[in-house]
């Protein structure tokens, strides 16, 4: 049965964007992201050196919505990126959008009200990468969609083929005090998700797992994932050491 919405509190959410030579998508990112209808949001871009015209973008989006910080470094990768944003957030709750990525106009409203309803520190929405299905997708909060899982069943689905959804960041909703202690390991240059969730599991006992698709991952040649080859292996690989060792410290068996 589906509930209404009820508004309990209003804490400030921190949607952090960093972003890198993404000027072809980062309109439409951004724009997903004013339209919140939960709009008592900080949206935080860090543009990560960007050669093309995202920081004029970025500029001339903070001018019309002073919502919108942007931050410009050198290029120091997705992880320090990260960071950035994490050190200067002041919000309750963290969200991670990636640049070239497209969120749901509901999907601040929907999931922090799943929070706030079942005492959760984390909950994690579903995601598609069709984006004209996406654009036709109807949200609505409905708890039967709502399954709650334990730091187990967390920890064994990052091992998992089709396990994405636990091992990103993004699509999910934080209760900013679970990176108390908790940044981005910025020698990982791919995979540094899996190691940053491992330890965020580690602290939680209950996980809200939301099946809808509020999150469209977009899919193109130019982004860090398309272009994993065998140099980037080594990092693959220690950031699966440092899920082991807190798979380990839960005492998850896992097969590899």
């Amino acid at each position: 049965m589906k509930n209404k919405m009820k508004e309990i509190k209003r804490p400030l959410v921190s949607v952090i964007i960093p972003v890198y030579n993404v000027e072809r998508y980062l309109k439409e990112c951004i724009d997903s992201v004013i339209k919140q209808t939960y709009n008592n949001i900080e949206i935080i871009c860090v543009n990560d050196g960007s050669t093309d015209n995202c920081l004029n973008i970025l500029r001339r989006y903070a001018e019309q919505d002073d919502r919108i910080k942007v931050v410009s470094t050198d290029n120091k990768g997705l992880p320090a990126a990260r960071n950035i944003g994490l050190k200067i957030a002041h919000g309750e709750y963290i969200m991670f959008v990636d640049s070239d990525d497209v969120v749901n106009c509901r999907m601040v409203e929907i999931m922090l009200s799943i929070i706030q309803r079942n005492d959760l520190q984390l909950v994690c929405c579903d995601y598609t990468r069709d984006l004209q299905a996406f654009r036709k997708i109807t949200a609505e909060y409905d708890n039967e969609n709502l399954a709650l899982i334990d730091k187990t069943k967390a920890m064994k689905s990052i091992n998992d083929l089709k396990g994405e959804r636990y091992q990103v960041v993004w699509g999910k909703l934080f209760d900013a005090s679970l990176f108390h202690g908790i940044l981005f390991n910025e020698d990982l240059c791919y995979s540094e998700d899996i190691s940053l969730m491992s330890r965020i599991y580690y602290r939680l006992d209950r996980i809200g797992i939301y099946d809808c698709q509020l999150y469209y991952w977009r899919k193109h040649k130019n982004q860090a994932t398309a272009k994993l080859g065998i140099d980037h292996i080594d990092t693959v690989r220690e950031s699966f050491i440092e899920f082991e060792y807190f798979k380990d410290k839960n005492e998850v068996q896992i097969a590899f």
